[in-house]
């Protein structure tokens, strides 16, 4: 597994969207994390970078605020949070998953407001995507096929496709790192963030992650983000220019059960394919192995390419 562009993604979330009391974030892990008793360190500061430039509450409400502020996650800590070895000979090209914004707190962030620089956000206090935390405390998901295909909830879905498709190289995080609440803890989708809201966060911490990735492919969960990949892009807010997106449905989207499963996988198997990650002799196991018999009419039009 390649960790070339892992200290830079580092940098830029355990010191840039939230800066860890830790020595050195580039060399910050989950052992550390582990270490601490499954929490994340003392959160000194955050990015309040839309606060100071009042983009911080909904275009249609100001009742919703900035709330919960999130970081991201690769391939490597989902790979040692569930004990996956051997991944000598899996892809190390990057590959990059861009989700909407956190919604609720599931009991990942701090239960009270941290304050910085006259800001009051709730950090995340366990290691966003990786760790889902139910009301009996803390377990580690683990990746099910076909369910995490289907139900399509963001972290076990991530795993799942990494652990799929070999990706030893893939890296998930929100297009806006904050979501955006109110007092009684209600959410709303991007929909209702500022647009220059939106433009700030990828100017100041999407650009650098994809600096410090250059993903091959770009997976985005959903229409919203999808939407706003190409308008970033169009407006030349985000340098990228030759690297493909492929949309995914969104949970909550029309594509149900195994209409989304095929849905998910061909566009992976597919893009994977396209930009020479994976052979096409192994896009066609794929497809046969976990689709079985839905993936016939799919082997034959690759028969046809």
């Amino acid at each position: 597994m390649s960790a070339t562009n892992l200290p830079a993604l580092r940098e830029v979330n355990f010191r840039q969207i939230l800066d860890l009391n830790v020595q050195d974030p580039a060399r910050y892990t989950l052992e550390a994390y582990h270490a601490n008793g499954n929490c994340h360190p003392e959160v000194r500061a955050y990015c309040v970078s839309c606060e100071e430039k009042g983009l911080n509450t909904a275009w249609d409400s100001e009742d919703f605020r900035l709330t919960y502020i999130s970081h991201g996650a690769h391939s490597s800590d989902f790979l040692m949070a569930t004990g996956v070895r051997g991944t000598k000979e899996w892809h190390d090209q990057p590959v990059m998953f861009v989700c909407e914004s956190p919604s609720v707190a599931y009991g990942l962030f701090t239960t009270e407001p941290v304050p910085c620089r006259g800001v009051h956000k709730h950090p995340a206090r366990k290691w966003y995507w990786v760790e889902r935390v139910d009301p009996q405390e803390k377990e580690y998901e683990t990746a099910s096929f076909p369910d995490s295909f289907c139900k399509m909830v963001y972290g076990p879905f991530v795993l799942c496709a990494i652990q799929i498709f070999r990706l030893a190289n893939a890296y998930v995080t929100n297009l806006v790192k904050c979501s955006l609440n109110n007092s009684e803890g209600k959410f709303r989708n991007l929909g209702h963030f500022r647009e220059e809201c939106v433009r700030n966060c990828a100017k100041e911490i999407l650009q650098r992650e994809l600096k410090a990735l250059w993903p091959r492919v770009v997976f985005a969960m959903g229409a919203q983000p999808a939407y706003w990949l190409r308008r970033l892009r169009e407006e030349n807010l985000l340098d990228w220019a030759q690297v493909p997106v492929y949309e995914l449905p969104h949970p909550t989207g029309r594509f149900k059960g195994g209409h989304r499963l095929v849905l998910n996988f061909w566009t992976i198997t597919k893009a994977l394919h396209d930009v020479g990650i994976i052979s096409l002799d192994e896009e066609r196991e794929l497809l046969s192995r976990f689709l079985g018999t839905e993936a016939k009419q799919f082997t034959r039009c690759l028969s046809r390419r």
